[in-house]
């Protein structure tokens, strides 16, 4: 039981602390060393060898400068491991952002509208009002705002996924098909095929009664024309695209016998499972702990280079285009607030 549910899941912050344990262990052997409190003479330690070295500092500046760099370049490389996504995600960026698109938007937005009915007789609310942006291949847009002001709603209309009672006006073209209108059957082949979309809570989202492979699978045979056996090698290939430890023994669990992060891994899976044109990530690290928030993220911005497959993800770090949400929508992304 620890070995198959506990190590998995703490395995990542055993790392991480374990080796801040030994940069500061380090610079504090060093310290008590150089203070004469630490490893006794005649045993050697850098922060002794700094000590005796700086009686002749100005005869020998190698006797202090020598062990010093080889105390520093130690105390980098033990730290080295956990600074190492920071550079990867700049890295990406550079590569992700460059210069502006001129070709044609992948999703063009115009005056995007959502009404819904109230229970009240002629009481309307407008969730959405005249909101306008554009997404282009390889880009990252990121739509901000607070709470209740439409972005969910917004991205929910143009996948189709809004209530009956819902009035959906405007212009949502997506490599020039309009999709606002269009019936269910022609949504049904846009979703997951040319859009897909992270939701928020993925305890909510996942069916409790599937195994985590099975959900995988009915979305490859959804789009694909494959076998029960060849879809499960499929769910299995996402799992480890995503980064999920022990993808075989993970596609055979139910979501509740896996941890938050790894099951926002598993939506990202199905998401990806038919490569997608866009990925639309609806705050899909709202409800995780702010360590397992950055393994997500860095793990989209991998996917994005390594697919070519554009999330729009949360602004931090990961994008330079933002939309600024309301209910009197400005121009967004083509005049980002």
């Amino acid at each position: 039981m620890v070995l198959r549910h506990v190590v998995p899941n703490i395995m990542p912050q055993l790392l991480t602390f374990s080796l801040l344990g030994i940069g500061v262990a380090i610079i504090l052997e060093g310290a008590l060393s150089f203070l004469g409190l630490g490893i006794p003479l005649p045993e050697a330690s850098w922060g002794s060898m700094i000590a005796q070295g700086q009686g002749t500092l100005s005869a020998s500046p190698d006797l202090v400068l020598i062990p010093s760099a080889f105390l520093f370049v130690t105390v980098v490389g033990a730290e080295r491991p956990r600074r190492r996504p920071a550079r990867t995600m700049g890295q990406m960026m550079g590569r992700m952002m460059g210069a502006e698109p001129v070709t044609e938007a992948l999703l063009d937005i115009e005056d995007l509208r959502v009404t819904f009915t109230g229970r009240g007789r002629g009481r309307e609310v407008r969730a959405v009002d005249g909101v306008t942006y554009s997404v282009y291949a390889g880009q990252t847009l990121a739509i901000v705002g607070e709470s209740g002001s439409g972005k969910t709603v917004s991205c929910r209309a143009l996948m189709g996924l809004l209530p009956p009672g819902a009035v959906v006006t405007g212009s949502a073209r997506f490599q020039g098909t309009e999709l606002i209108g269009l019936s269910d059957d022609r949504l049904r082949e846009h979703r997951g095929a040319n859009v897909a979309m992270v939701f928020q809570d993925s305890a909510r989202s996942l069916n409790p009664t599937m195994r985590v492979g099975a959900q995988i699978a009915e979305a490859v045979r959804a789009h694909h024309d494959v076998g029960k056996a060849q879809a499960r090698q499929q769910a299995i290939d996402l799992l480890r695209l995503v980064r999920m430890p022990l993808p075989e023994r993970r596609s055979a669990e139910y979501p509740h016998q896996l941890s938050g992060g790894m099951r926002q891994r598993v939506m990202i899976a199905i998401a990806l499972a038919c490569r997608p044109r866009l990925l639309i990530a609806d705050e899909a690290t709202t409800a995780l702990d702010v360590t397992t928030q950055a393994q997500i993220m860095e793990l989209m911005l991998e996917l994005q280079a390594e697919l070519a497959s554009p999330p729009r993800a949360r602004p931090s770090r990961t994008t330079r285009r933002v939309g600024l949400g309301g209910r009197t929508g400005p121009d967004l992304g083509r005049n980002p607030q």
